[in-house]
C-alpha cells in the first residue's frame, strides 16, 4: 500500500481512523459482521434436479437457471441421485 494518495483529512492526529474507514469502503467483504454475510443455499435434492430438467425438456442451462445454481452445481446433484445428464 505504498502507492496510495490519501486524501487531506487522512494526515493528522486521525490518520488512522481515516485509514480504517478506507479500508472498510475498499474490502466491505472483509468487514462484515458474522450476521451480514450471506446465507449458504440449501443443496439441491437429486430429484428436485430431475424434476426440473424434465420441465425443461432436459436443458441442462435452462434447468440450473431455474434452481438458481451454477450449471456444474446441477450437474453434481443429478450424479448423486444417480441420474445423467
Amino acid at each position: 500500500m505504498r502507492k496510495i494518495l490519501f486524501p487531506p483529512d487522512c494526515i493528522g492526529p486521525h490518520a488512522r481512523a481515516c485509514y480504517a474507514a478506507m479500508q472498510v469502503s475498499l474490502y466491505p467483504d472483509l468487514f462484515r459482521g458474522p450476521s451480514e454475510r450471506p446465507v449458504k443455499p440449501a443443496p439441491l435434492a437429486p430429484e428436485t434436479a430431475a424434476a426440473l430438467l424434465a420441465e425443461n425438456g432436459g436443458n441442462v442451462t435452462r434447468a440450473a437457471q431455474a434452481a438458481n445454481v451454477a450449471r456444474t452445481t446441477f450437474r453434481d446433484a443429478l450424479r448423486r441421485g444417480g441420474y445423467s445428464a
